[in-house]
């Protein structure tokens, strides 16, 4: 494992959905290839940052399994998208 595999492992362990994420910062400390580097990872594993920096996490839709239609209707907790994302505060629909 690299030094700079090293440095993002160390910021990503201890993130969870609805943390900021300073990327702009982590840029000053770190340049803007392990930024670019960062962002990579953050997508890879499965989260997003919104416009504001706070970080979500997609998952399948659990209620439909990922289908997007529960009982011939549009599912109610991912709106037929089959994803959510949860920023912190309960999940809601992930519209990719």
């Amino acid at each position: 494992m690299s030094a700079v595999n090293i440095a993002i492992e160390r910021y990503i362990s201890n993130l969870e959905p609805g943390d900021q994420v300073n990327l702009d910062s982590f840029e000053a400390t770190h340049g803007p290839a392990l930024r670019r580097t960062l962002e990579l990872e953050l997508e890879g594993r499965g989260f997003v940052l919104n416009s504001r920096g706070c970080l979500g996490e997609i998952e399948i839709c659990t209620q439909c399994c990922g289908d997007g239609i529960l009982k011939g209707l549009c599912c109610p907790a991912c709106d037929g998208f089959s994803t959510v994302v949860d920023f912190g505060r309960g999940k809601r629909p992930f519209k990719q």
